[in-house]
């Protein structure tokens, strides 16, 4: 009898499954070398590198915690740079060597759905760990190029497989192609890996804290005396004191690409100039030449500086390089003894059409250089009865 004319045959469409993920996904045993090598080479290489990017966060992160506690301790900074360096060697290699001894998997592993076993699919275990996290110690100093010679072992063998996992008979493998590792279970051992990811990110936010204060450290205020001690100006903490110099005092920054230069009359000076303002010509006479910059006006601004008289200069300056400069020169001081600040701001990364661009782009640095050199004040002596 014949078939009716609308019915249609539908088709089955057949997937193949390879064997070794069959296996795996009934929990049997299986050759994790061969699923090894039926996995895509740079997805494989960049799952890894992205798992191993996101540990070293989270190491760094306990590691900083605990490098919390030894700041308020007064520790030197040897001991302080020597802890970092020892603690971040063995928590990085107790961290990889727990996590990956028992489930096969660390936090960055977690997230990227990737796992460490042995060739039957099963976690390493102890002793199979410790091996392969002896040897990342080892592939990943400077001695083996920070870790890229194993990349390019993984990248290059057909089994994926750094030094140590060679060494361990170690695979890396998504935990899709695995069926349910077997963990046993362990109370202690799960407490611990609770204790380390809590620390991880307990760490991490503490290292973030730790970094913003520090950079907040480089802009809190120090203060240097003038040679004669008799002044003192107020600039960042990350402003260097050229020693070399007796006659002045030359503060600079490479952070800031700024420096600030001041010197007091000599004895000379202060008799033959005996008014603030016939210093501050005299000091116009030549300090152009000095500096080999040109004034912007000729005729010093009157201001006033922390309850002192002081008189401005502006002028600025290209050198060779093509580099731009821009200056202001204040005289200041007493009756007792002259001062004049030179204070400079450079650029050596771009070029300008002129000063007025120059001044113009970097608007926010010279109103800060103008702040440090406005708290140059006199030195407050404590008497003592």
């Amino acid at each position: 009898m014949d078939r009716p004319t609308d019915q249609r045959e539908e088709s089955l469409v057949f997937r193949t499954v390879p064997v070794q993920q069959q296996l795996a996904s009934y929990g049997g045993i299986i050759d994790a070398n061969a699923l090894s090598r039926e996995t895509d080479v740079l997805i494989s290489f960049l799952r890894r590198f992205a798992a191993f990017v996101i540990d070293r966060i989270v190491i760094a992160g306990i590691i900083a915690g605990g490098l919390m506690l030894l700041v308020p301790s007064g520790q030197s900074s040897f001991v302080y740079w020597a802890a970092g360096l020892g603690g971040y060697v063995l928590a990085g290699f107790l961290y990889f060597w727990l996590y990956e001894a028992r489930s096969g998997a660390t936090v960055g592993k977690w997230m990227l759905r990737i796992r460490v076993v042995n060739r039957e699919g099963r976690p390493l275990g102890w002793k199979g760990s410790f091996i392969r996290n002896v040897i990342r110690i080892a592939e990943f100093s400077p001695f083996m190029l920070s870790g890229l010679a194993a990349g390019i072992l993984v990248l290059a063998l057909p089994s994926k497989q750094r030094l140590g996992d060679m060494a361990a008979d170690a695979y890396v493998l998504p935990q899709r192609t695995l069926g349910p590792l077997i963990v046993r279970k362990s109370g202690i051992v799960k407490t611990l890996f609770i204790a380390l990811f809590i620390a991880g990110v307990t760490g991490v936010a503490g290292g973030i804290t730790m970094a913003g204060q520090w950079f907040q450290s480089l802009w809190d205020g120090q203060t240097f005396q003038t040679a004669d001690g008799r002044y003192e100006i107020t600039v960042p903490a990350h402003w260097d004191k050229d020693g070399d110099i007796e006659a002045g005092l030359f503060i600079n920054s490479y952070i800031s690409n700024a420096y600030i230069y001041i010197e007091g009359a000599s004895d000379e000076e202060q008799n033959e100039f005996p008014t603030l303002i016939e210093y501050a010509s005299y000091v116009g006479s030549w300090i152009t030449f000095h500096y080999s910059a040109v004034y912007d006006d000729y005729e010093p601004e009157a201001i006033e500086l922390n309850g002192n008289s002081a008189y401005r200069y502006m002028m600025h300056a290209v050198n060779e390089e093509g580099t731009m400069q821009s200056y202001t020169v204040t005289i200041t001081g007493d009756e007792e003894r002259y001062y004049f600040i030179v204070a400079a701001l450079y650029d050596v990364y771009e070029e300008f059409e002129s000063i007025e661009e120059f001044r113009r782009q970097h608007r926010n640095e010279l109103n800060k250089l103008d702040r440090w050199v406005g708290s140059f004040r006199r030195v407050l002596r404590t008497v003592t009865i």
